[in-house]
């Protein structure tokens, strides 16, 4: 059966996230696998270097309300169609008939994967806007992997490994310097010639000549052909950690993240919680490869297990619950204060220290960047705790 393409709604607008849309058909696959097709969607599917939304289609207007749903799992687009892949709660054999051809259905994007996926693909975008600001126009951009388990921009041709510590830290100025001062991002359907004008006078070779491409212009930064949903401000990407420029093969990455930093740090705060206070925490690794946080002092192996268990499901609780992260420069007594009395020696006195504050968790002394409330964080895997020479290890990852 040949179809005709799906409207995309979140080219128009990205920010929508409960619409309606007309059945088109709903078929199960051989695997199990129930799939909606809709003449138009505000769900994005996976592609150009973004996660797919997830969801809840209804045939009623009121999603609490509703007693039948279509959980959406995954998004595909094939040809220009798009299938939403899922299953019906409490279908009770009447799936077909509640998705007959022509009915009018209710779609609603899960909000919090939504901006999370939105702020992770514009971050990485402002990123390359800021490739030309720090001496690295030269590099050509080739993808984006806009994922929660270790963003990264890929180039073409290599940064000068001697120059590759001063660079990550020029380009996390820079682009957290933009994100401080915001900006509109606009995004609209134009002709090639207006889309080619926009974008500093030529598109991409892959872009035909006869089409109207969707541009994205991130405030006064460069604009460019994108098919992705963003945020509504620069200044909703919060902030920034370039965690470190990798060269291999003809090819630079540039890895960016900042739920790495902000769950490390929750792992820190929970290790009383779980009877492990008595470690003394040395240093944190919030890079994409591997994870970890770091302490002085030895867990029992007999308990590694359980404490590894213990944690993750503290970590995880904090995590579902919430709570605004501050961050502060303070006088060294007031720095003192917040963090439970006390500061790690190699904070002077007579200084006045930046300090996190996760939610209801103490402070602690940190120049980083993190998310704006623990809930960012999403989920954290508790992966191992490894004992050696007297340190343990803690691994851990973030989930989508």
């Amino acid at each position: 059966m040949d179809l005709n393409p799906t409207k995309l709604d979140y080219y128009e607008d990205m920010w929508k996230l409960h619409s309606k849309a007309t059945v088109v058909s709903y078929s199960k696959g051989d695997d199990g696998k129930e799939v909606l097709i809709l003449e138009n969607t505000i769900f994005h599917p996976q592609g150009g270097g973004q996660p797919a939304d997830t969801g809840v289609i209804t045939t009623t207007d009121t999603v609490d309300d509703s007693d039948f749903k279509f959980v959406v799992q995954d998004v595909r687009s094939k040809d220009g169609v798009v299938h939403h892949y899922g299953f019906v709660e409490n279908s009770g054999g009447q799936s077909e008939s509640k998705f007959e051809v022509g009915k009018e259905v209710f779609l609603y994007v899960d909000e919090s994967r939504r901006k999370l996926n939105a702020r992770l693909h514009s971050a990485g975008h402002l990123l390359d806007a800021c490739m030309h600001n720090v001496g690295l126009g030269d590099l050509e951009p080739t993808k984006g992997y806009h994922y929660p388990d270790g963003p990264f921009v890929e180039y073409k041709g290599k940064a000068d490994p001697k120059q590759i510590e001063s660079k990550l830290k020029e380009l996390e100025i820079e682009a957290n310097t933009l994100i401080s001062k915001g900006g509109k991002v606009f995004a609209a359907v134009l002709p090639y010639g207006e889309a080619s004008e926009i974008c500093g006078g030529s598109l991409p070779d892959y872009i035909p000549k006869d089409s109207t491409p969707r541009i994205v212009k991130l405030g006064e930064t460069p604009a460019y052909p994108c098919g992705g949903t963003h945020v509504y401000d620069i200044s909703d990407i919060t902030s920034i950690t370039v965690s470190h420029i990798r060269t291999k093969k003809g090819l630079t990455k540039i890895f960016y993240n900042c739920r790495l930093h902000s769950a490390g740090h929750l792992l820190d705060t929970c290790m009383q919680n779980v009877g492990l206070g008595d470690l003394v925490p040395t240093k944190g690794y919030h890079f994409a490869d591997g994870p970890f946080v770091e302490y002085k002092g030895k867990v029992d192996p007999k308990e590694l297990e359980s404490k590894q268990k213990e944690l993750e499901l503290e970590a995880n609780t904090s995590i579902s619950k919430g709570g605004k992260v501050i961050a502060a420069v303070l006088s060294y007594e007031e720095a003192a204060e917040m963090c439970g009395g006390s500061l790690p020696d190699y904070i002077p006195k007579d200084s006045t220290p930046r300090i996190i504050k996760l939610g209801e968790t103490p402070g602690c002394p940190c120049g980083g960047t993190h998310v704006s409330d623990i809930s960012e964080i999403k989920s954290v895997t508790v992966s191992q705790i490894r004992v050696k020479k007297g340190l343990t290890k803690v691994f851990y990852n973030v989930g989508s």
